[in-house]
């Protein structure tokens, strides 16, 4: 099976986020910092409060609050900003470029503008499938991103044929979004 791909910035964009949302470490360090804003400004009110500065702690109560509620918006746009970033500066020489993807039962040979090898259909961790892309993710971390409206609706179940592998777990996330 050949595949010919144009990946753009919101393609590398997406898997970007996605990896973050289903990240163990990601996750724990975004509830950690909304922990840590929130419970700070609740003790900067406690601390106001035994001192008696009214007006303070009504200030530090009520930023704690905003906080509480508003924070883990505020994160979400900032990761989505960051990492926005990091794609238009690490991967800005890939947009718009022709890939070619030739899918074999024991490898899979990808040629870009940057990149020409093999990858051993063996060293295949998991595929994701979220509403609008494929990610095959390799167990020395590298991911190829398929978006789904370059290929054919029936891709997945082409590719588990070729593949052949009974190991290869199929994570189907379909009402992914980043939150």
């Amino acid at each position: 099976m050949t595949i010919n791909l144009t990946l753009k910035a919101d393609d590398y964009l997406i898997y970007q986020l996605y990896t973050a949302s289903t990240s163990k470490e990601s996750r724990k360090k975004r509830l950690k910092s909304w922990l840590t804003i929130t419970g700070l400004s609740f003790l900067t009110a406690l601390s106001f409060y035994i001192a008696d500065d009214v007006f303070l702690y009504y200030y530090a109560l009520f930023v704690g609050v905003i906080s509480l509620f508003f924070y883990p918006l505020y994160q979400r746009v900032w990761y989505k900003k960051f990492y926005k970033k990091h794609v238009l500066k690490n991967y800005e020489y890939r947009f718009d470029k022709e890939s070619l993807i030739n899918i074999h039962h024991d490898y899979i040979e990808i040629k870009d503008v940057m990149y020409e090898g093999k990858l051993f259909t063996s060293e295949i961790e998991r595929i994701n499938e979220i509403g609008t892309h494929y990610f095959i993710q390799f167990k020395v971390g590298q991911s190829l991103i398929i978006p789904k409206q370059q290929v054919k609706p029936a891709f997945l179940d082409e590719i588990l044929s070729i593949f052949q592998n009974p190991v290869i777990v199929v994570q189907k996330q379909l009402e992914w979004k980043w939150k």
